[in-house]
């Protein structure tokens, strides 16, 4: 089932920083993303190696 966010009862940061804890990749697909919300998920991505299959895609 989806889940909804709407960050006042279920707040999106702790369910992304959840995922990407056990993540090796990410693709974002947004329409608007605010550049301070990388500041959330930097320390989980800046250790991936990059290139195919380790590296994060907006």
């Amino acid at each position: 089932m989806p889940r909804i966010f709407d960050n006042i009862d279920q707040p999106l940061l702790p369910a992304l920083q959840q995922t990407l804890e056990t993540a090796t990749h990410a693709d974002f697909c947004v329409g608007y993303f605010n550049l301070r919300g990388w500041r959330g998920l930097g320390s989980y991505i800046e250790n991936w190696n990059g290139g195919e299959g380790e590296c994060c895609r907006s």
